[in-house]
């Protein structure tokens, strides 16, 4: 999990979406990577191992 800072309760709101986006997409990485696969048509290998976690 990314955490933030020690004076993350002082950081802007703008800031404390990005971790939680960052946090969603680490937590939800299988499915994001399946969802791209299916999409773009590439193997599912590619997607986990390059895109998903280049994201």
């Amino acid at each position: 999990m990314i955490e933030a800072s020690p004076a993350a309760g002082s950081c802007r709101p703008p800031k404390r979406i990005l971790l939680k986006f960052a946090n969603l997409v680490e937590a939800n990485g299988e499915e994001i990577a399946l969802l791209d696969s299916v999409d773009a048509g590439k193997p599912i290998a590619d997607c986990e191992n390059l895109d998903v976690l280049d994201a």
